[in-house]
């Protein structure tokens, strides 16, 4: 391990810190051929793709710059920041190599003087996948940049409460997808929760403890999660999760915790709420809310600002609406010992492989003056005069992913490019997507392709001398497909509809129907 880290160019370490982030160590060999660094006592893990970072916790990196630059100041500024000594710029690249977020660059003087910490900071709706943080350092005519690939969303835990008691069974929820956002239903899942003791269970998809679900595919409108498992704790305390996945992208982990309370004041628990949509439907989010002590006050929920809310129940209404999000308030008077049942239905964007945070749900208490039994972590506002005490928020935002539900081109381009399309990853349609071509563009395969369903109504699909092939139907009602003259199959579907529009074929192309074929249109 040791020459590891001195060949390295780049060392990274990630430690979980006590607010909650991921935090990467970047080191590395300047010009001058440095020795790298001693490592601080907090860097305990070597960071690498397969640590995800959590969907609602920020992407931290604390930069090393080895004296490229320096200060004694503490500053701090979006995406580039100039110092005493030099320059950092920083950037967030998603696997298309488009730029996605302008991180937060902010000198570390009590860390040290070349010491920056560069943050992307998470939103309620944003991309799982991989992306690439891309750090530049001059000062001078010294020159440095570093490039660092990272997982973030792509492993995603729901549990279905806030806390738990003893004997109370802890239900759990997993999503596993792929490095361009999409649900993956044939990966290997190994969970390890430890309890306060240090007692380790381990359960897997392979001894079937983990149970994959018949509805998990791209598509299927469900609230069952796609991977699920269920565990009994047997003492008060702190319990650790620790998830792995195994995918055709590699290994990925990420680490989650939960707590056994014997009385706590408050329990959320969330059921038959989806963590995966299809976003042209429409969900019902259900929450109940046991009160272990008096409330005279209200709930709040956190949600995107795209999502269309309607059927709020109890009395609930939107407050707090911002360009990122929007706040679901209900009022809310509780005994000890009484539960209330609250719900909303949400419409969410026409978008697809998007990561969604619904909370953490906040309670808060009313007060005029000098209150009292309010735990000193409360925070508080002011609404009419009354002070909106906050005195419990859920440890957890429930996590929902956008399934890919078809692929529609945007521009002209090739099939396997990112940029042709809206709704698809980052090389453009496979197997399982269903592909639209509904503009005047044309879209041209540059190998051979697959998909689940392909409607060309306006525009021009090139399938040229390579094969495409369609495991559903195809329905050309406009526009054009072009097919050459040496592919091996051409083009292959189970049924070819053509309604209006033309199919070109050339020389000794192929077309191979397994279905039913009508044609109203033109074929030649």
């Amino acid at each position: 391990m040791r020459d590891l880290f001195k060949k390295a160019s780049i060392v990274v370490f990630v430690a979980l810190i006590s607010f909650g982030l991921f935090l990467g160590y970047l080191n590395f060999k300047n010009k001058s051929e440095k020795k790298g660094r001693v490592l601080s006592a907090q860097t305990e893990r070597l960071f690498s793709l397969e640590q995800v970072i959590p969907a609602d916790k920020n992407a931290s990196f604390l930069v090393d710059t080895e004296g490229i630059v320096s200060t004694a100041e503490e500053k701090k500024q979006e995406s580039e920041l100039i110092v005493n000594k030099g320059k950092i710029e920083a950037k967030i690249i998603n696997s298309s190599g488009q730029e996605i977020v302008k991180p937060i660059v902010a000198s570390q003087p009590q860390k040290g003087k070349d010491k920056f910490l560069v943050e992307a900071i998470h939103k309620n709706e944003f991309k799982p996948g991989r992306y690439t943080l891309d750090v530049n350092l001059k000062s001078g005519d010294q020159t440095k940049e570093i490039k660092q690939d990272f997982a973030w969303g792509v492993l995603a835990i729901n549990l279905d409460q806030s806390s738990y008691k003893v004997g109370e069974t802890v239900g759990i929820g997993i999503g596993v997808l792929d490095d361009s956002g999409k649900t993956l239903c044939d990966a290997k899942v190994w969970l390890k929760i430890i309890d306060p003791s240090g007692q380790a269970t381990e359960l897997s998809t392979e001894n079937k403890t983990i149970t994959i679900s018949d509805t998990c595919a791209n598509g299927n409108v469900t609230n069952i999660p796609d991977y699920q498992a269920s565990y009994i704790p047997k003492q008060e305390g702190k319990y650790q999760i620790e998830l792995k996945a195994e995918t055709a992208n590699g290994t990925r982990n990420l680490t989650e915790s939960f707590e056994v309370l014997a009385n706590p004041d408050f329990v959320i628990k969330r059921h038959d709420t989806s963590m995966r949509i299809v976003p042209t439907s429409i969900y019902t989010v259900n929450i109940s809310v046991l009160a272990n002590k008096d409330l005279s006050g209200g709930i709040k929920e956190k949600v995107p600002a795209s999502f269309v809310i309607s059927d709020i129940s109890a009395g609930g209404e939107i407050s707090d609406k911002n360009e990122t999000t929007q706040t679901i308030s209900w009022p809310a008077n509780l005994k000890a010992g009484e539960n209330i049942e609250l719900s909303y239905k949400y419409d969410p964007p026409d978008i697809s492989l998007e990561l969604f945070l619904l909370g953490p749900i906040e309670i808060w208490q009313a007060t005029l003056d000098g209150h009292k039994n309010i735990p000193e972590s409360a925070t508080e506002s002011v609404s009419n005069q009354v002070k909106q005490i906050t005195v419990f928020t859920e440890p957890h935002a429930w996590q929902i992913a956008s399934d890919a539900f078809s692929c529609v081109a945007v521009a002209t381009g090739n099939w396997n490019a990112g940029a042709t399309w809206s709704g698809c990853g980052a090389n453009g349609p496979v197997a399982g997507d269903t592909v639209i071509i509904n503009a005047a563009y044309t879209v041209t395969l540059t190998a051979n392709a697959a998909a689940a369903a392909l409607t060309v109504s306006a525009g021009t699909l090139v399938i040229g001398t390579y094969d495409l092939a369609i495991s559903g139907n195809s329905t050309v009602s406009g526009g054009t497909v072009t097919i050459g003259s040496t592919a091996a199959t051409g083009w292959s579907t189970v049924d070819l509809t053509i309604s209006s529009g033309s199919v070109i074929c050339s020389g000794a192309s192929k077309i191979s129907i397994a279905g039913n074929y009508s044609n109203s249109g033109t074929f030649t």
